[in-house]
């Protein structure tokens, strides 16, 4: 039986400072959808926010340990940020921690009748101090409404390559 790749503790284990989550169904094998997912140079693609990404440390691909930078925009501001893959289960789970912002990133897939519905969920149970400083150059009351219009973007874009 195969395991599923994980690492450390899921921020569902401790409080929630902020949650959120999208779900759209794609005509697509999960299989499929995933390998868009995890391929972190397709980000750019799907995300409104992130512009451009990057593996690191040698990394060449989606397996736990993983790193890579992300490149962000909101607005006029820009800004860098390392993830550490902590999920990798082809065609069920795929997930990144954002240090600096205390963010969990997940994509679940979960195979229907006529494909799959996909949920990108992002938990913060805690906010580091700098996070919570940065923030409020992102005009923190529109800030989670833009990100779940941007989880909602990223969800419809996917979806779109998936079918075509």
């Amino acid at each position: 039986m195969d395991t599923p790749a994980t690492a450390g503790p899921s921020p569902s284990d401790a409080p929630v400072e902020e949650f959120d989550e999208v779900t759209i169904s794609i005509e697509a094998a999960p299989g499929q959808v995933y390998d868009l997912v995890s391929d972190i140079s397709n980000m750019s693609r799907w995300s409104p926010e992130t512009f451009k990404t990057q593996w690191l440390g040698g990394a060449t691909g989606p397996k736990v340990g993983a790193k890579f930078r992300g490149w962000n925009k909101d607005g006029w501001v820009r800004w860098p940020t390392v993830a550490e893959i902590v999920t990798a289960d082809p065609g069920r789970e795929f997930a990144f921690d954002v240090k600096a912002s205390g963010a969990r990133w997940t994509y679940t897939f979960r195979a229907t009748d006529t494909g799959c519905d996909v949920t990108e969920r992002r938990e913060q149970p805690h906010k580091p101090l700098g996070a919570k400083l940065f923030g409020l150059l992102l005009n923190p009351k529109a800030r989670p409404g833009t990100l779940r219009t941007g989880m909602q973007q990223t969800l419809e874009r996917i979806k779109a390559a998936a079918e075509a």
